[in-house]
């Protein structure tokens, strides 16, 4: 839920920042470091979330009678 929430805010302050900018390509900076700090917790967010889930997708990857045999130990 914190990366959905994260990415909503993310892809609202990118729109505003958009909406703010000049021609000549500079907009709020305010609401540039705002879509970087999004940024910045989404991958928190992602690698929180992700990094446990790649040591135990190499357990259930394994067939059931060595899962078995490894836990026993």
């Amino acid at each position: 839920m914190d990366m959905a929430a994260d990415n909503l805010v993310w892809t609202a302050l990118e729109a505003t920042y958009e909406k703010s900018t000049d021609l000549t390509g500079t907009g709020a900076p305010g609401v540039g470091k705002g879509v970087l700090a999004m940024i910045v917790l989404y991958n928190t967010f992602f690698a929180v979330g992700w990094g446990p889930l790649q040591v135990t997708y190499v357990v259930e990857i394994l067939p059931y009678q060595l899962r078995a045999r490894v836990s026993l130990r």
